[in-house]
Parts: structure tokens; C-alpha cells; sequence
């Protein structure tokens, strides 16, 4: 489910950065408790600390990570990015390195939009906070840091899970001595999973968020609107995470049968051959999929779609794009869905996976039904007067005409340059 990671070596060393030391501020001190991480209880979210190395070599597996769902038995999670200060600190001094620096501002700009567009899974430490020692660990390096990062979020968030997402050997020793799990990006998500499983078979009484889903749905919009601003404010933070997992839904599945696509026309066109036309090779990413259909446009997908299939798959990966990816109501949603739908309908003439095509729009369909309950149950406000009209049921329409598709039309080039290309910025490949 993730791009190709970096595997780690012995001679894997900490990134060399010359800055001065934070502050040594005596009178804030924090102390650490029992670690949470080992008690048997349901956490109550998954907390993701990212070491430099990672930002720098897996930026384009990061941007799937935070939005991926993480299950065990019934109970779903997506995990939260923190970036540690003394990391951005590390970009900054890395941006200007001739062999680092293209990466590091690739780095810098993704933790930006994600910060600025308020995304609910990517927070960054406090200078208050970094400044901060705890009694149980003198700094005396940069792993250092990290490492008291991931101990204040143990402390902050008592029933939470705190892990350290890291390339570096050494560091997650550390981590682990501190009984901080600690994960290479290739084996993250399977640890965590292990580590569900631990804390969650230990746990009773579990709370979820059913009911509040329930109660959101079952509202008509007028009574919505008479609610308490404070009601209301609520509200609309969960129709933020409503939204959010659709999107994070409508993202899985249109990687998977993209990446089916990409494979069968390549074997096609080149037989055997066809690993030495791209790189990276599969597994591929949401966004590394789309670059390489678009890169590979002429000589693969031209000669049965036109150019006006060609522009929706790029305005599907402008819209789905690191950083851009965070919806705020069901109708923005729901805008991503139909659009989604006339991409993969265009790909029906085709052999080789008609199959998996059908079974595709078949679950689009559906994130198109519950896109429209959720609409039914909240009053979103329309994106723009004319799309007071959405008719779901109309998948054939294309994604490029303005009731479907004005908020995501804008001129993004300023605000957001393409700069991951189809590689991905993936080290190694």
C-alpha cells in the first residue's frame, strides 16, 4: 500500500546538520509516566513521529500514510503526522545542500500545505514544547530530540499510540530502549496492526463514533441550522471527517484499479519488456499511478482515448495532489467521486480488465449513494450558487464542466507546483 521504501544499513548515520542547541529552559520540566504504549486498552488515536530521513526519501509514501485506514477486528484508525521542531529545523539546513536540497524544499513544501490547509492528520511540534526537557532524558544530539518528542506525545496523549517512523538504525534503538516502537516505512504499517492487536484484545467497554455519525445523518438541514453555534461548529468538524473518509476511500480504490490499468496496457504494448519503459516499478502510489499514465499518454493511452479523457485524469491528480487532498464538506467530496467516475467509466472499451472495472464503479456508485445520505442528514454550503443541482446518478457527465468540477478548476500551478514527478522522490529507485 505504499511506495518503495529505503531499507536501512548499518551505515544508515544521523543527518549532520550544524545548528545551535534549543534553549536549556530549567524552570519547564516535564515528567514521563508509565508508557502507554504497552497497557491493554482501545487507543483513542495513532500518533506517527517522522524523522528527517523519511521526509526527505518518502515524501510521496507519506502522503498516503496519513490518510490510510489502519483496522483491527471492527475498529478503524488514521494515523496522525507529527513533524518534530527540531526536524523542520533539519530541512532548513539541509534545503541549501547540493545533493539534499531539492529534496528538503520538496520536504518543506508538503509540510506547509498540509499545515496551512488545516489538514486533521499532520501537526508539527511547539517551540514551547521542544524547548521543554524531561527529567528522564538529557539531550545531547538530534536523536535526542526525537526522541523527547515522542515522549511528550506519550505523555499528552495518555490513551493514544505513539510510535517513531524512522531510516535511521541507531535512532530507533534508542526508541526501543525507551520502549518507543519504532518502524522503517516498510514495515510500519504492519507493526502498527501488531500493535492494535495487542492493546485492543486487552481492552473492554469500547466508545466509537456511531452514534455521533448517527445523529449527524438523522438531522434534517433546518434542524441543523437552529442548533447552538457551539452545536453547529461541532458538526461541522465531524462533516470534515465524513468527507475526509471518502476521500481517503475514493483514493484506495482508484490506486488500485489505476495501477491494474497501467500494468495490463503496459504488458500490452511492450510484452516483457515493460519494466525497462518506467520507473519506479509497482507497487505505485495514487499519485506516481496518475503521473505515469499522463507521462506515458502518448504512447500507451492515446491511440484509444482522446484528449478530453487525458485532461480529466489531470485534473483528477491536481485535485487529489500532496497537499491538496483535504475536502471540507460532503459536496466537495462528492465533486471528487463524480469525477472519478467518468475516468474509470472511459476505460470500459477496454480488455484485460473489464472485470475489476465493473466491480470499481460499482463501489464508486455506492461512495456516490452515501455522499448523497450524508447531504440528506447535513446542510452543506454550495461551492458555487450553480451546484445547488448535483444529480449523482449522472456519471457520464464530464469532470471538467463547471457544476461539477469550478473548485477545483483554479489555477493551481502558483499555489501548488507539480514537484514530486513520477518517481515519486523515492530514494533508491
Amino acid at each position: 500500500t505504499h511506495a518503495h521504501a529505503h531499507t536501512p544499513t548499518d551505515s544508515d548515520e544521523p543527518m549532520d546538520v550544524d545548528m545551535a542547541s534549543p534553549r536549556d529552559t530549567n524552570d519547564v520540566i516535564l515528567t514521563t509516566s508509565t508508557n502507554p504504549n504497552t497497557a491493554p486498552s482501545e487507543p483513542s488515536g495513532i500518533y506517527i513521529v517522522i524523522d528527517t530521513n523519511i521526509l526527505l526519501s518518502e515524501l510521496s509514501f507519506l502522503s498516503e500514510l496519513k490518510d490510510l485506514k489502519i483496522s483491527f477486528s471492527d475498529k478503524n484508525y488514521r494515523p496522525v503526522l507529527v513533524i518534530p521542531w527540531i526536524v523542520m529545523q533539519e530541512l532548513d539546513g539541509i534545503k541549501t545542500n547540493m545533493s539534499k536540497g531539492s529534496e528538503a524544499k520538496k520536504a518543506i513544501w508538503f509540510i506547509h500545505k498540509c499545515l496551512q490547509s488545516h489538514h486533521p492528520r499532520v501537526e508539527g511540534q511547539r517551540l514551547k514544547e521542544a524547548s521543554m526537557r524531561l527529567r528522564t532524558l538529557d539531550i545531547s544530539c538530534n536523536d535526542d530530540r526525537l526522541i523527547q518528542c515522542c515522549m511528550q506525545y506519550i505523555e499528552t496523549h495518555t490513551t493514544a499510540l505513539v510510535i517513531l517512523l524512522s531510516h535511521d538504525r541507531n535512532l530507533t534503538n534508542k526508541a526501543m530502549i525507551c520502549d518507543i516502537p519504532a518502524y522503517y516505512s516498510q514495515d510500519v504499517v504492519k507493526g502498527i496492526q501488531g500493535l492494535l492487536k495487542q492493546r485492543i484484545q486487552g481492552a473492554t467497554g469500547a466508545v466509537t463514533k456511531d452514534h455521533v455519525r448517527h445523529l449527524i445523518q438523522s438531522e434534517g438541514a433546518n434542524q441543523l441550522l437552529l442548533n447552538s453555534p457551539a452545536e453547529f461548529t461541532a458538526k461541522r468538524q465531524l462533516e470534515r471527517e465524513m468527507a475526509d473518509e471518502v476521500i481517503c476511500d475514493l483514493k484506495e480504490t482508484m490506486k488500485t484499479i489505476l495501477s491494474t490499468v497501467l500494468h495490463v496496457e503496459l504488458v500490452n504494448k511492450y510484452q516483457q519488456q515493460w519494466e525497462n519503459v518506467l520507473a519506479p516499478p509497482p507497487p505505485w502510489t495514487l499519485h506516481q499511478v496518475l503521473s505515469l499514465i499522463l507521462s506515458l499518454w502518448r504512447n500507451v493511452f492515446n491511440v484509444y482515448m482522446g484528449e478530453d479523457i487525458k485532461q480529466a485524469f489531470r485534473e483528477l491528480q491536481q485535485s487529489l495532489d500532496i497537499g491538496k487532498d483535504f475536502v471540507t464538506n460532503i459536496r466537495q467530496a462528492c465533486c471528487l467521486v463524480t469525477d472519478s467516475v467518468y475516468v474509470i467509466t472511459s476505460l470500459q472499451c477496454r480488455h484485460g480488465y473489464s472485470e475489476l472495472i465493473s466491480t470499481t464503479i460499482d463501489k464508486l456508485h455506492q461512495l456516490q449513494e452515501h455522499c448523497r445520505r450524508m447531504m440528506d442528514g447535513v446542510n452543506t454550503p454550495p461551492l458555487h450558487p450553480s451546484h445547488t443541482d448535483i444529480h449523482l446518478s449522472q456519471s457520464n457527465i464530464h469532470p471538467s464542466h463547471p457544476e461539477l468540477h469550478s473548485s477545483y478548476t483554479e489555477a493551481t500551478s502558483s499555489q501548488y507546483p507539480h514537484h514530486v514527478s513520477s518517481q515519486g522522490g523515492v530514494r533508491g529507485v
